[in-house]
């Protein structure tokens, strides 16, 4: 691993999963999804505020425009 780097759990893909499929389907669609018997189970969802969904989205375009280049794709 990386110096730096967050080591990727099971757990953290989990809870990235949910995080994500809050905004994509109802809490019963994840529910579903997850496999959880409960939706208190999903205690761990976030809201992500628009701000931040605004900013990783303009950062996502900047990596893939660099990837691009490197890879001379696009």
């Amino acid at each position: 691993m990386q110096p730096g780097a967050a080591e990727l759990t099971f757990q953290a893909i989990s809870r990235t999963i949910a995080t994500l499929a809050q905004k994509k389907g109802t809490v019963k669609d994840v529910q579903g999804t997850m496999r959880y018997s409960r939706t208190a189970t999903m205690v761990y969802m976030q809201e992500i505020p628009e701000s931040v969904q605004v900013t990783v989205n303009s950062i996502n375009r900047e990596l893939r425009k660099s990837s691009e280049k490197i890879t001379g794709k696009g």
